[in-house]
């Protein structure tokens, strides 16, 4: 590369930088629903008086100050905590200074000083937050439980206060402050009490992770020393592939004890100790690591990188003390994702929601070891999937350590575990999607490395690839979404291994497979593109993506006719990596379907929740089918299905045309679409375009870097057509975004581009700080529990005061009503609350296909004895169901409408337990 076109690539990245980075972060801004969270009320009607034309440009930037001012005064705990850390890090560099007589960090860091450290950090928050204050109540501040001064709460819950607010009196916690409204005392909980709550509720989980880390990492290197004989210089490499390795090992080993039905405390148990004993010199091998490990932290006491990395940890921190609750909170977590491990632990045996090697088996630990109907046990299962955060923190920073060397990663690393969507699962909805992002981040460093790291032709390489293939094969385990990992780290192995060709090629030869097997909806896809879907046919489609992938995959073996049989034998390790790990429990699904041969049964048929037939079909030999003269016509148009549309459409909107794939990234990080913290990104992300103008990008070095992009980018082109723009369904796009808008840092031609790039990266940063603080404002009684106010049988009464009594009635009528046995649901959070649910929950209706079939004549009292004919003896029904449709006069819309139709019939006569559309809810019972 001459030095006119680094000088033309350095001025159009400056200008590209500028223009792009700030018109895209002003555009952000000035989107409502996001001046709606980053400002106050005061000055977002301001803002609207001042740009009445409603530009959002014109927004952002009358926006951009009290952005900032909003930003840093919103939670004084916070900047309290920022200020004491500042001291202490002063305190350290002057005796730092009196040592060495230099200004500046040189630490040597050691695992155990880290964790300390860490540990130091969330008691620094954890105190911090007991201290603050909101609307001139400290939060330890307790007022006395009347019905005056709680409104609103039932006389259960009041009972709850009342029982919590004299269990601290009588340890003697609380220290009388006055009268609070003139009706009830008002007292402050002493700080001993206070403390000694983050000894008994926060710091024994830390236990619990640190127990988790060892034994994946003693499986793990277990295993990768025994099995694949690999040992890796880089003892950051074995840490976090042994992890990875170990994760796999563990969730195997535990679906096999639930085949096995021996899924008890003392399996649990058994495997925890008997593992350490067997790999006793893997275990002493991290005990060491864990006591002796060292390495150094040098730079300037202002470094980005420092910085960075205290605010991550804090962030981490933050989260972690979040999840010290004693339930879950979260619609899918509550629903499946902390709910399938409860039950697996209450059955004690293979149940069908965990069929495939699932990250769930780790969280069902915290039952297994613990109890699941524990208190304890339900935080610790929150806490091994808070870890999942963690793991995806370090594969990134492990991709930017190794391949942009000592202090790199950082930047990434925040920039991914900052984005309001990730932290909606890191602390609030529980999900594994951050285990998702882990597997797959792991496996493409592992490819990475293997090309880039090892000898051409070594056993290693292949080792490596293999290896990255297993770990593709475990993410798609966890969910399915990975194949597009899969799929385009194939197209990378091709390109690297063969030719650069080979990377295209793969790209239309794995279009051709989604073809194929329907994952790309041709004629829906030329539908939205506005065309009439009669101009081709999937075949046509299909032979087009083949041809032309297969000629160009002619192109590069012809090029490259050397490297042919080398490559063919590397993907069939990568692939046969990815089978082997998927293989044990696809046949296993297919052995329960009553089938030998494999097929690809990616779920297990359900045998605990009594099948339902409202068609007829099974009249006469299935106890919960109705009669010919109750039974529903299939053929009935009420009777298709629009649960789909209903559910996913909301997220990519009604646009039709090109500019609905093309602008669809745009569309999403701005939620011009769909708005809400579960689906946030941040402006810096935009900035992904611009690495095509860093001269480091051209270079021979930056040969990995391009191939990172391209991954990236073709990872965005399948989840615009394929996820319908559910953000976590791309889950595994964010590494090689996050990771090349760092290289704008990192690689920067110049100190200007370098500056430019940083101030963007902080300013997106700050957007992400500003959501989540609006967040903790959103759930700030959930901290009560952490730090000792409330109890968690207080806690549950105050969020969800309604399911214990529900749950009471539905149970005894599942034993009482033999023959009508089942509740119907319809959304709310309830299955976790449930014992063994898959025998009482009949079915789950979120959209109401279900109801609306059954309801395709109107009749309200046939309705009524069809429900009673299968086997219903209750409904609960989300009384919000209809608010994820825009469209009042949309689908869901209808079928909500005719549904409390039905629910307020006098022909139904159903009997009101309870209704309180304020919590959303709604219970009735069948007569």
């Amino acid at each position: 590369m001459n030095q006119k076109t680094v000088q033309i690539l350095s001025i159009s990245l400056f200008l590209g930088l500028l223009a792009w980075g700030a018109w895209t972060f002003f555009y952000y801004l000035g989107v409502p629903v996001h001046g709606a969270v980053l400002l106050g009320s005061e000055r977002v009607k301001e803002i609207d008086a001042l740009c009445t034309s409603g530009g959002f440009i014109c927004r952002g930037v009358y926006a951009f100050f009290p952005f900032l001012a909003h930003t840093f005064s919103r939670v004084p705990f916070f900047i309290w905590y920022a200020a004491v850390s500042a001291v202490l890090f002063g305190l350290a560099l002057g005796w730092g200074y009196l040592k060495t007589m230099h200004v500046g960090v040189s630490w040597t860091m050691k695992p155990w000083k880290l964790v300390l450290l860490f540990i130091g950090m969330v008691w620094l928050l954890f105190t911090c937050l007991s201290f603050s204050s909101h609307n001139n109540l400290t939060f330890r501040t307790i007022v006395e439980p009347r019905a005056e001064v709680y409104q609103g709460a039932g006389s259960e819950a009041l009972s709850s206060l009342s029982k919590n607010y004299n269990q601290l009196k009588d340890r003697g916690c609380l220290r009388r402050v006055g009268v609070f409204a003139g009706v009830a005392e008002a007292s402050e909980i002493k700080l001993r009490c206070l403390q000694g709550s983050f000894f008994t509720r926060v710091l024994p989980q830390m236990l619990v992770v640190l127990l988790f880390a060892f034994e994946l990492l003693v499986a793990g290197r277990l295993l990768l020393r025994r099995v694949f004989r690999l040992r890796p210089e880089h003892p950051l490499i074995e840490f976090i592939v042994s992890i990875g390795i170990g994760a796999g090992a563990w969730i195997i080993v535990l679906w096999t004890g639930a085949l096995l039905s021996v899924y008890t405390g003392f399996f649990g148990w058994g495997l925890a100790i008997a593992l350490p004993l067997i790999a006793h010199k893997d275990a002493r091998h991290w005990i060491n690591q864990f006591l002796f490990a060292e390495w150094k932290i040098t730079g300037a006491w202002y470094s980005l990188s420092l910085i960075l990395l205290w605010f991550l940890l804090s962030y981490l921190a933050f989260n972690y003390i979040n999840v010290i609750r004693p339930f879950p909170i979260g619609w899918d977590d509550l629903g499946s994702y902390l709910n399938r491990p409860r039950l697996l632990v209450s059955y004690g045996s293979f149940v069908n929601s965990m069929p495939s090697f699932q990250w769930e088996y780790l969280t069902s630990l915290g039952f297994l070891l613990f109890g699941y109907e524990s208190v304890f046990g339900a935080t610790a299962a929150l806490i091994i999937n808070w870890f999942q955060g963690v793991l995806a923190i370090l594969s990134i920073y492990l991709f930017g350590r190794i391949f942009m060397g000592p202090g790199r990663g950082v930047i990434a690393a925040v920039m991914y575990y900052t984005l309001p969507l990730v932290g909606h699962f890191s602390f609030a909805d529980m999900k594994i999607d951050n285990a998702v992002f882990f597997a797959g981040a792991l496996a493409t460093f592992c490819l990475f490395y293997a090309f880039f790291f090892v000898d051409p032709g070594s056993w290693a390489r292949k080792k490596w690839v293999l290896l990255s293939g297993l770990l593709l094969g475990l993410a798609f385990s966890f969910k399915i979404t990975a194949i597009m990992v899969f799929m385009a780290l194939g197209a990378v192995l091709m390109g690297l291994s063969l030719h650069w060709i080979g990377f295209v090629a793969s790209i239309f030869l794995v279009c051709a497979v989604f073809t194929k097997n329907g994952s790309l909806n041709v004629p829906g896809v030329i539908e939205r593109l506005n065309y009439s879907a009669d101009i081709t046919s999937p075949f046509i489609v299909f032979l087009f993506f083949t041809v032309v992938g297969l000629l160009l995959l002619g192109v590069a073996g012809w090029l490259r006719r050397e490297r042919v049989k080398p490559t063919l034998l590397l993907m069939s390790l990568f692939v046969g990596g990815f089978l082997v790990i998927i293989a044990p429990w696809i046949q296993h699904n297919t052995i329960l379907h009553g089938k030998i041969i494999p097929s690809m049964y990616l779920s297990a048929p359900n045998t605990l929740t009594p099948r339902i037939d409202m068609f007829g079909d099974a009249y006469g030999t299935m106890p919960y089918s109705l009669p010919p003269e109750l039974a529903v016509n299939q053929l009935d148009p009420h009777c298709k299905a629009t649960a789909g549309k209903e559910e996913l459409d909301r997220y990519w909107g009604n646009a039709v045309g090109w500019g609905h794939y093309l602008k669809l990234p745009w569309r999403s990080l701005m939620n011009l679409d769909h708005a809400g913290y579960y689906v946030s990104a941040q402006p810096a992300f935009m900035l992904f375009v611009l690495p095509l103008f860093l001269p480091a990008f051209w270079k021979a070095s930056g040969r990995y870097l391009r191939y990172l992009w391209g991954m990236s980018l073709f990872l965005v082109v399948q989840w615009a057509f394929l996820a319908n723009g559910v953000p976590w369904y791309g889950i595994g796009m964010f590494l090689g975004l996050a990771l090349c808008i760092e290289a704008l840092v990192v690689k920067a031609p110049d100190t200007f581009s370098r500056n430019v790039a940083t101030v963007f990266i902080t300013l997106g940063l700050l957007v992400c700080l500003g959501m989540r603080m609006w967040q903790y404002e959103s759930q700030r009684n959930l901290f009560e529990y952490a730090v000792g106010k409330v109890s968690a049988e207080t806690l549950r009464e105050r969020t969800i005061p309604y399911y214990d009594n529900i749950t009471d009635i539905v149970m005894t009528r599942h034993v009482t009503m033999p023959d009508r046995p089942l509740l119907y649901r319809i959304g709310t959070f309830i299955p976790y609350f449930i014992p063994k649910n898959l025998e009482v929950i009949g079915v789950t209706d979120h959209q109401l296909d279900t109801f609306n079939c059954l309801y395709q004549d109107g009749d309200n009292a046939k309705t009524l004895q069809r429900l009673k004919t299968l086997g219903f003896n209750s409904i609960i029904f989300d009384t919000n169901t209809a608010t994820i449709e825009k469209d009042p006069n949309g689908s869901l819309h209808q079928k909500v409408n005719a549904l409390t139709g039905f629910l307020n019939s006098e022909e139904a006569g159903l009997e009101v337990i309870f209704y309180d559309p304020n919590a959303g809810i709604a219970f009735l019972l069948i007569p």
